[in-house]
């Protein structure tokens, strides 16, 4: 049988599902042209609609292009991710024009996190450069600074010369005109003006020069000013009509009037000025005629040609007034003041000083709106920047979900083979802990009873310092009263001895006079012995607010004090005052410590050599090391460490007086400082007395 005979009084169920295939085929392939028909008529419309939407930018119809933007961005932003960028970039620059600043940082937000396409590394290299300049007008220079960098590395990584260079000369621009920071500027002028790009040899390289100029004369480099000035001029001289030949000229003209102003060139000044004004009226150019026009009466101001002057503000407040430029309405107001002033016109001159004024505060109370306006759109956009911060790792944390999902499986079968392996081995060691947690507990119930041994010496010990620091207090007390309330009876013993010697002296044999002697002696020794008893009691006592001291200021005191005793042996005290430091202190501590030591250098002198006491001090790291070196009788090597004890003399006391303290209070008050105090000697060849205190040190606390 033929088979479409076959096939059409075959089982109607196989026709109806053949037949059912067939237009299932037929609908997908005809929905299929069509789909692709309409995203054909989509990206056509969206490109027109982009086109259109410049346009309307162009003739800055801000309202209308992002009324066409927004309906781009919808329609884009699933289907069409290029036009969708675009139009992100586009919106961000028509809300930046129209100062809408949170808005615009907005997009260029947007764009930065959207998804990439061939063309988003240009777009993202764009929004980087239009945050950073609106965050230059914000006044957030560092943020601005970092994302021109941003920009710089990227156009790098693409060899974008053109990018480069309009980058570093809007860096430039940002320091010159926001932070007034002129040499930073100048580095990156002479970076952008460095590059050079084959065919754009035009009005761009003008403005690459023209800025060298006028910042060369802000550093005060009025040549190289007028050097770079007079090139534009030249660059601008070559430019065509259309390539804005006219306002080039202008401004190069401009800039060579104020350098000749800087320079006090004033006929060359006019000169230029004039010229400059004659070269913006042609090029319709009113802004920089007005800013022409003010230095142009400065000059006349100058050359004393005040009627001209006069003529020439007002011009220029004419035209400011017109094109509402305040800050030269301002600077014209002023010049017409100064002016009329000169001019004799006292009331005129008052008239425009008030008008100035006035403005002034104007300006000065925008300008604090404007601040107030500008913190608030800060603040919004560190709020933005932290949430696209959020929506950055929300984005890396889902990504790592992924790929961290993928390597689960393979860990789910590693684990339950490893989990056998645990389970067998669980077993056998559930076993052995058994028996651990048994030797365990006995070995806790000894650790137990050994921590409650030591807890008790720990609390006899702490019972002991109690003790010892009690009795330490009492002892300073003791020392501090019986020193104190001894000089009293002494004093009685020296006075009536004295007074019976003096009254009975010549009715004494000489056992008698001998006697009171030793009597008067020994009573002022024991004076002296109490005095610096006393001293010594009272350094940690001290409570007194420290001081910046001149250890220099302080030396020279000590030396005063001691003149007595250095004329008596004819004893030369050196002290390198240079390299006394300033510290903090109680000014009686240093002077008790340097004068214990000067005097000890003095009185333990040689047989028939002068004495000699040299005091230097060298600057370490954390210290100050002072040094006190004398060319006395040195001391043995063996005591070097007692002579810092109390009570300690190694020398007769018949032919040395003293009362062996003044060392041991050397060594209290250095340790009050947290310092250090030894001696270097050898005997008979003087001693050197070394004293380290910390340059942050504080007096220890008791």
């Amino acid at each position: 049988m033929n088979p479409w005979i076959a096939y059409i009084v075959g089982p109607v169920p196989l026709k109806v599902m053949t037949l059912f295939i067939f237009c299932l085929l037929v609908t997908s392939s005809g929905n299929c042209y069509s789909y692709r028909g309409n995203e054909e008529d989509v990206k056509s419309s969206s490109k027109t609609m982009l086109v259109e939407a410049d346009k309307l930018f162009d003739k800055k119809q801000y309202q209308e292009a992002i009324e066409l933007l927004l309906e781009i961005e919808t329609r884009t932003k699933e289907s069409e991710p290029g036009y969708y960028m675009k139009s992100l970039l586009k919106l961000a620059n028509c809300y930046r024009n129209t100062s809408n600043y949170t808005r615009a940082l907005d997009y260029f937000f947007r764009l930065i996190e959207a998804e990439q396409t061939v063309e988003a590394d240009t777009l993202t290299v764009k929004a980087f450069v239009g945050i950073a300049g609106i965050f230059s007008t914000l006044g957030n220079y560092d943020q601005a600074h970092d994302y021109f960098l941003k920009a710089i590395l990227k156009q790098e990584e693409a060899e974008d010369m053109e990018g480069l260079k309009n980058s570093y000369y809007n860096l430039g621009h940002m320091f010159f005109y926001f932070k007034k920071s002129y040499q930073e500027a100048l580095t990156y002028f002479k970076k952008a003006a460095a590059i050079e790009i084959p065919g754009q040899e035009g009005y761009l390289s003008f403005v690459m020069i023209a800025a060298l100029g006028p910042t060369y004369e802000k550093i005060g480099d009025l040549e190289a000013a007028l050097t770079y000035n007079e090139e534009a001029y030249d660059i601008a001289s070559r430019l065509s009509e259309d390539e804005g030949r006219d306002m080039a000229l202008g401004y190069a003209l401009q800039n060579l009037g104020t350098t000749s102003l800087e320079k006090s060139e004033l006929e060359k000044a006019k000169s230029n000025l004039i010229s400059s004004i004659e070269y913006f009226q042609v090029a319709k150019h009113e802004t920089g005629k007005v800013i022409s026009l003010n230095y142009l009466g400065e000059v006349y101001i100058r050359t004393g040609e005040l009627r001209k002057a006069i003529d020439a503000f007002n011009s220029s407040l004419e035209l400011s007034l017109k094109k509402r430029i305040k800050h030269q309405e301002l600077i014209s107001l002023n010049g017409l003041a100064e002016a009329y002033e000169l001019s004799g016109k006292h009331q005129a001159a008052v008239e425009f000083l008030k008008k100035g004024r006035s403005l002034k505060d104007s300006l000065e109370s925008a300008e604090t709106l404007e601040q107030l306006s500008n913190r608030k759109a800060e603040f919004q956009l560190i709020r933005k920047e932290r949430e696209l911060d959020g929506i950055r790792r929300e984005k890396e944390l889902v990504e790592k979900n992924l790929v961290l999902r993928k390597k689960m499986d393979w860990i789910y079968m590693g684990l339950l083979f490893v989990a056998a392996i645990f389970f067998t081995y669980f077993v056998y060691s559930f076993r052995r802990q058994i028996r651990s947690n048994r030797l365990l507990a006995e070995k806790n119930a000894e650790i137990g009873r050994q921590k409650n041994v030591l807890e008790d010496q720990n609390a006899q010990i702490e019972l002991q310092n109690q003790k010892l620091e009690h009795a330490n207090s009492e002892l300073t007390q003791f020392a501090y009263v019986a020193s104190h309330d001894l000089k009293e009876p002494l004093r009685t013993i020296s006075s009536f001895s004295k007074l019976i010697k003096d009254r009975y002296e010549d009715q004494f044999d000489s056992f008698a006079s001998e006697s009171f002697g030793f009597i008067i002696s020994a009573v002022d020794r024991m004076k002296m012995l109490l005095d610096d008893l006393l001293a010594y009691s009272r350094i940690d006592r001290q409570e007194a607010e420290l001081d910046s001291l001149n250890t220099g200021l302080v030396l020279n005191d000590v030396i005063s004090n001691l003149t007595g005793k250095t004329r008596e042996v004819n004893a030369t005290i050196d002290v390198n005052f240079e390299n006394m430091p300033v510290v903090k202190g109680i000014r009686t501590h240093f002077t008790q410590l340097f004068q214990n030591i000067i005097s000890n250098g003095i009185k333990f002198k040689k047989e028939g050599v002068d004495p000699l006491v040299v005091i230097d001090c060298q600057e370490e790291e954390k210290y100050m090391k002072f040094s006190i070196k004398d060319n006395g009788i040195g001391i043995p090597e063996e005591a070097k460490n007692k002579i810092f004890e109390m009570f300690t003399r190694l020398n007769n006391k018949h032919r040395y007086t003293g009362t062996g303290i003044g060392l041991a209070t050397c060594k209290k008050i250095v340790d009050f400082y947290k310092g250090h105090i030894w001696v270097e000697s050898a005997e008979g060849e003087g001693s050197t007395f070394f004293i380290k205190l910390p340059k942050n040190g504080s007096p220890s606390s008791n």
